[in-house]
């Protein structure tokens, strides 16, 4: 769907910029994208989402909490 604006319906060009200057100075690194995996795995698990069995194996049939799981698995990750 096109961008629907008054006038001659080309984007103005400050919004062009922006987009430019977004694209050149945006960075993610490799841990930025995995700590976002890990939140949106713990969001999921929070909100009852989720695969289960990759849990699960890492439990091992202890009765852990899952979160804490999830928790030392990013700590292990990060510190």
């Amino acid at each position: 769907m096109p961008l629907l604006l008054p006038g001659t319906g080309e984007v103005p060009k400050s919004i062009v910029e922006a987009g430019e200057l977004y694209s050149e100075r945006m960075r993610i690194t490799s841990a930025t994208a995995q700590m976002w995996l890990e939140k949106d795995k713990f969001q999921g698990y929070v909100r009852g989402f989720g695969d289960d069995d990759e849990e699960e194996e890492e439990l091992d049939g202890s009765t852990a909490d899952r979160a804490s799981v999830i928790l030392q698995r990013v700590e292990d990750t990060y510190v």
